[in-house]
């Protein structure tokens, strides 16, 4: 049997869902309460929670203050500023045969709730997800992951020290620990990470008839045309990949861009990686390094590919196997064909390939399955337009990378396999909410007509056919 400290994963679940039964969850001041107490937890901890992702990724503290910690309390403050407004029931309108009647939407919270975090942001995608269930009023299980093993203490010393314990618990542990959570019935699952593990986990919800959200990834693209800022097209993708090492699902994963855009882009590349980089190449101190060497193995194997498949390396290439680490590098005229566009690579390598024009980039797009994110650069109107209105994708961001995940008004998620569901703010909240249907009725008989009653007359077919 799984032990969470003291308590067996049953006992920790029967023990949530008593809380749930009696009704405290539900209350405004709770849900307050518990959210100013992650918001303290937060600003009290900062060192700490910063030091157990360096320590750990070897990520550059100011890069945990700005992807991991500034995110959080900008969720927290979120959803104690709107709570009020978002717990509200929304009236809705009704026919005239319903007359005279009130209705309206209660959004209530679903139950108790498991949430697996992922190791790339292990604060982030663990305490996000956990605001937006909290706020909603749910009991929560998280799941941390177990590859990043010190943010994952770290996280659940300062939980159990903060939160509500009789409506929250951290479980750690591997595979099999996750594998014994998704026996038991949840109210809800949200998960973060890989395709491959989001079909198992979505396999075991429906076997429960479990709802579940999915981020998982794909290969997000990014067009670039002839219009294009140049300068800050090639920052903006470059500090796509310096950041976490391009391990984000949000990534850009591949650049598409017009054959007369391909050389001032590679001189404004140049610039870019000169000026992050003032040594004259990315040093193993200056970026995150990369999650274990496996993935790193797999990462080798793309960027030692054959160059006339692989593509003109053009900027960075270096590589510390040992430390796990690879420079932010851009390969030239990759071939469709080569090994890193036939999965999501998830690290700091971009693939250039070019096209004609928009028209083959959509159709480029548009023969592989929905991305998680899509990015245009381009000052052409019409252009942007018109790749908003053709990708089916997550998320369009015009002229930047990776943004739009800061935004807390904006939803985050993808389509297709690149997941299911949306998170961040009022979205969050929602998903974590159960929309209950709310009708009230006259009981006054007057209002009781006969008419939609047994039995059937020719008069009551005439005006029911002119009400309906």
């Amino acid at each position: 049997m799984v032990d969470n400290g003291t308590l067996s994963i049953d006992e920790t679940v029967n023990k949530l869902r008593g809380t749930f039964k009696s009704q405290k969850t539900k209350r405004y001041e709770w849900r307050k309460a518990q959210l100013q107490a992650m918001l303290r937890m937060m600003q009290e901890n900062e060192d700490e929670f910063k030091e157990s992702v360096a320590t750990e990724l070897w990520k550059p503290k100011l890069e945990v203050k700005m992807t991991e910690i500034s995110t959080i309390e900008k969720s927290i403050k979120c959803a104690l500023k709107n709570l009020k407004s978002w717990m509200k029931p929304v009236p809705v309108s009704t026919e005239i045969t319903h007359f005279p009647s009130t209705a309206k939407i209660i959004n209530e919270p679903l139950g108790v709730v498991l949430v697996f975090g992922a190791w790339n942001f292990p604060l982030n995608l663990c305490l996000v997800p956990l605001v937006d269930a909290l706020a909603a009023g749910n009991c929560v299980v998280v799941k941390p992951s177990e590859l990043a093993p010190k943010a994952s203490a770290t996280v659940k010393k300062l939980l159990d020290m903060y939160l509500d314990p009789e409506a929250f618990a951290v479980i750690e542990g591997g595979a099999d620990v996750a594998e014994e959570l998704l026996k038991r019935k949840f109210d809800h699952i949200f998960y973060t990470g890989s395709e491959r593990v989001g079909r198992i986990i979505y396999e075991a919800a429906a076997k429960q008839l479990t709802p579940v959200t999915l981020e998982l990834g794909g290969k997000s693209p990014a067009f670039i045309d002839e219009s294009a800022n140049f300068e800050t097209t090639a920052r903006r993708l470059l500090f796509g990949k310096h950041i976490n090492s391009g391990q984000i699902c949000i990534a850009a994963d591949y650049a598409l861009v017009t054959k007369e855009a391909m050389e001032p882009l590679r001189a404004a590349l140049l610039d870019a990686y000169h000026q992050f980089y003032p040594k004259g190449e990315a040093a193993k101190d200056e970026t995150t390094h990369l999650v274990h060497q496996r993935h790193t193995d797999r990462l080798l194997a793309m960027l030692n590919e054959d160059e006339k498949v692989r593509g003109e390396l053009v900027i960075g290439g270096q590589y510390d196997r040992e430390s796990n680490w690879i420079a932010p590098t851009v390969f030239y005229n990759t071939k469709p064909e080569a090994k890193i566009m036939q999965e999501e690579i998830f690290g700091p390598l971009l693939p250039v390939l070019p096209v004609e024009d928009l028209d083959e980039a959509l159709q480029f797009i548009s023969d592989r399955p929905h991305p998680l994110a899509a990015y245009i650069f381009s000052t052409n109107r019409s252009a942007i337009d018109s790749f908003s209105f053709a990708v089916s994708t997550g998320a369009v961001v015009v002229n930047h990378v990776i943004l739009h995940f800061s935004i807390e008004t904006l939803p985050f998620g993808g389509v297709g396999s690149s997941g299911i569901g949306r998170y961040h703010g009022k979205s969050g909240f929602e998903t974590f909410s159960n929309g209950k249907a709310f009708l009230h009725k006259s009981a006054r008989k007057v209002f009781d007509l006969d008419i939609v009653y047994p039995p059937v007359t020719e008069r009551k077919a005439k005006i029911l056919d002119v009400l309906l």
